[in-house]
């Protein structure tokens, strides 16, 4: 039987070279209960991880429109490309977090172990 955790190279036993010294093991980022839970937990754990880059890109877009605001110095156009992106940081904002509350709601009805959903 293949272990799930070598297939997906979740471990790298490297040998110490100090005589008497057990043998350092490497872990991967996928959790155990992840592992053991297939292909939907390491979904799971991508949907994690995307949840984190996309809230860090929506503070980006705030500080770049935020800039775009302050550095347009009486022009229109500038200030309204500024707004823009403010207001469509909300909006990613506002779909991030419907995102998160929907696929709570279906990992409920379906009875899936909400516990590894963010």
């Amino acid at each position: 039987m293949i272990h799930k955790h070598l297939l997906l190279a979740q471990q790298l036993k490297l040998p110490n070279t100090t005589p008497g010294a057990p043998d350092v093991i490497v872990e991967g980022p996928l959790r155990p209960e992840l592992v053991q839970a297939g292909i939907g937990g390491i979904i799971t754990m991508l949907l994690s991880f995307l949840y984190a880059v996309a809230i860090v890109l929506l503070f980006f877009i705030f500080i770049w429109g935020g800039y775009d605001i302050l550095t347009s110095q009486g022009s229109e156009e500038q200030f309204s490309a500024g707004a823009k992106k403010i207001s469509s940081g909300v909006i990613g904002f506002i779909l991030l977090i419907l995102a998160l509350f929907v696929t709570r709601i279906v990992a409920f009805v379906f009875g899936l172990d909400t516990s590894l959903i963010f």
